[in-house]
């Protein structure tokens, strides 16, 4: 359906750490992506949030200066 298209996904949470056993949503996301054809999918994370605020939101400015390199 979807072929040739990229998603980026702007992910949140106050404690669960991306990619944990606990993430129940990321690979939900992707897998959904993927069935409408859209395989390229970058994600960015503020992950565990609660824990540390200021850090969850510099490793997302910094995730998203990454994406964007020229």
């Amino acid at each position: 359906m979807l072929q040739n298209k990229q998603a980026y996904l702007v992910i949140t949470s106050g404690g669960t750490k991306l990619n944990s056993s606990e993430d129940f949503l990321t690979p939900w996301l992707k897998y959904m992506l993927n069935f409408f054809g859209i395989e390229k999918v970058d994600i960015i994370s503020a992950d565990q949030m609660a824990l540390d605020y200021d850090k969850s939101i510099k490793d997302a400015e910094t995730q998203i200066e990454n994406l964007f390199k020229d």
